[in-house]
């Protein structure tokens, strides 16, 4: 594995989150999360790909402030 991206496809006003994942850029999952729980996967995928060398990003068009982190 090389590369994980999470990419939001959907985001309700009420904060949910219909959010694709995708590994060595193949759809690997789909999700429906809270946006706690988006937070969560988020901040604990990027530690542990940081950790083992792997290429992680996230993809929301949804949100404007939050940039792709790619390491």
């Amino acid at each position: 594995m090389n590369t994980l991206t999470l990419q939001v496809v959907e985001q309700s006003k009420s904060g949910s989150y219909h959010v694709k994942l995708f590994v060595d850029e193949k759809e690997a999952g789909i999700f429906y999360l809270t946006e706690k729980q988006f937070d969560f996967f988020v901040s604990s995928f990027r530690q542990n790909a940081h950790d083992k060398g792997i290429t992680f990003s996230v993809e929301n068009p949804f949100d404007f402030f939050e940039e792709d982190d790619e390491n």
